[in-house]
């Protein structure tokens, strides 16, 4: 359970750091960091529901 606090404030920490850089600068690598942080906790979330909420085999 702590691990999985640790992690998901580190995917916070993240997304929260690369809208910072968007909001202070709008350069190419801003945007880039930007979508590419949102994708990554998009595709997270994603595989934890997978993993979570999967069919379970008997």
């Amino acid at each position: 359970m702590i691990r999985v606090t640790i992690y998901a404030i580190v995917i916070y920490l993240f997304r929260t750091i690369s809208l910072i850089n968007y909001f202070n600068s709008t350069s190419k690598g801003t945007v880039t960091l930007l979508f590419m942080s949102l994708f990554f906790i998009a595709s997270d979330s994603i595989l934890a529901i997978n993993k979570c909420h999967g069919s379970k085999a008997i």
